[in-house]
């Protein structure tokens, strides 16, 4: 068998796992939280995540490296916004921020998404302040996702795994067209303890109450994808992607992917 054959073969018995098992890797119970109000925080103090299983990259045979972007405004993504009487240490932006202002996670240049520049806690202060014309509390309701799709040999499954998410701010140019663009980066392994600790807000009424890591991992939102890599992580935007049929057929299976 050539490689071309064993890749693409590889792909079609990775695709066949998809629907069980495309990675909730946190399945730690979530304990019961104190009796704090209606409205108040709600904080888990001794859910930690369970660590990643390591994937030796000689083992992978199949790789994708996918952006998604996360529309809080999409019904199914009620927990992205912020609404009136939001606990506010529940809300994702905030967890976020309090973690980098308090120096448990690093916050990186919006510049690239390669986490190549770190932010000084000055300059990450400056950039959410409130003077900032370009930062609305309020108005954070989208967040784009960085995640990396390996299909390894050895299990023959495909592992998803979040590499970073972004908060996104909306910015209107000089013509008039408004475009949405990420404010700070944050490595998504370095931010599960602190995810770990939050319970998602306005979930369903008749729905188990989790943490923000098990929402991510579980992959319990609605989003679409951006753009896409090939196989070496260049990437391959779906306005402009190679006319391949192989590249083709792997975007539209990714995007039927409940994501």
């Amino acid at each position: 068998m050539n490689k071309n054959n064993f890749l693409v073969s590889s792909i079609n018995i990775a695709f066949l796992f998809i629907g069980s098992d495309i990675h909730a890797q946190n399945t730690s119970a979530l304990q019961t939280a104190n009796n704090q109000g209606a409205n108040a925080a709600v904080i888990v103090t001794s859910n930690n995540p369970i660590p990643w299983a390591y994937i030796s990259e000689k083992d992978i045979t199949w790789k994708k490296r996918v952006w998604r972007e996360i529309d809080g405004h999409d019904k199914g993504n009620a927990a992205f916004s912020y609404t009136e009487g939001s606990p506010h240490n529940n809300m994702l932006i905030n967890i976020l921020i309090d973690g980098v202002t308090s120096g448990t996670i690093k916050a990186y240049s919006a510049t690239d998404d390669k986490f190549t520049t770190t932010l000084t806690k000055e300059e990450f202060i400056k950039l959410v302040a409130p003077g900032n014309s370009s930062f609305n509390l309020e108005k954070i309701y989208k967040f784009r996702i960085k995640e990396d799709w390996l299909f390894t040999r050895n299990t023959g499954t495909i592992t998803v795994r979040i590499a970073g998410i972004a908060p996104e701010v909306d910015i209107t140019t000089t013509d008039g067209t408004v475009t949405s663009q990420p404010l700070f980066w944050i490595y998504y392994p370095d931010c599960r303890g602190i995810l770990a600790q939050h319970q998602v807000y306005k979930l369903e009424k008749d729905s188990k109450p989790i943490t923000w890591n098990e929402y991510f991992e579980s992959r319990q939102y609605n989003s679409k994808i951006d753009k896409v890599s090939d196989s070496k992580f260049k990437v391959v935007s779906p306005e402009n992607r190679e006319s391949s049929d192989k590249i083709e057929k792997e975007f539209e299976i990714i995007n039927q992917v409940k994501h």
